[in-house]
């Protein structure tokens, strides 16, 4: 059987969601017991930070002619 090249994790795909909704509840948490927005800028700085290099990772790997080359140079 021959699989198909991807990039990324894609056998945690299905994990996303979860990790967005516990993202969500987390950041609510912060906010309700933490007080307000300066209290807690570092903290989101940081988590947008990491948020826009997520993306710019798995961006680049998406619209690269080299990742769609991938398959060809390793297998």
């Amino acid at each position: 059987m021959a699989w198909g090249g991807c990039y990324g994790a894609r056998y945690s795909t299905g994990l996303a969601p979860w990790f967005t909704l516990l993202a969500v509840i987390g950041v609510r948490a912060l906010l309700d017991h933490g007080g307000s927005w300066p209290n807690h800028r570092g903290t989101m700085i940081a988590g947008g930070a990491l948020l826009a290099l997520s993306i710019f990772i798995n961006a680049r790997g998406a619209v690269s002619y080299e990742t769609s080359l991938w398959k060809r140079l390793t297998g």
